[in-house]
């Protein structure tokens, strides 16, 4: 776990997200923040750690200790966690293809 770093982690999350969910960045104009993000449209931690090609598990520990930082939100819907950039949002609609 110690070859993931959180610049990896959060690349790998917004690689994952954006640029799919034009109608959430739609929307950012009526009151959604990143955590209305995540639930809608976040990155399940399997799908973070296949990219990353890691074990979901220690991509799971990793993603909880952002979440405690405050660096990342976490839905979790059933048993899948899904994951978001705290800030990504406005990066999208600031300076993104969305701005």
């Amino acid at each position: 776990m110690s070859e993931l770093s959180e610049s990896t982690l959060i690349a790998a999350i917004k690689a994952e997200t954006g640029g799919r969910y034009e109608h959430i960045v739609a929307f950012a104009r009526y009151n959604v923040d990143d955590q209305y993000c995540c639930n809608e449209g976040g990155a399940p931690t399997w799908v973070i750690a296949s990219r990353l090609g890691m074990e979901t598990a220690d991509v799971r520990k990793a993603l909880n200790k952002l979440q405690k930082r405050g660096l990342v939100c976490k839905h979790t819907r059933s048993n899948c966690n899904l994951w978001w950039p705290v800030g990504y949002l406005e990066e999208l609609t600031t300076e993104g293809e969305y701005a």
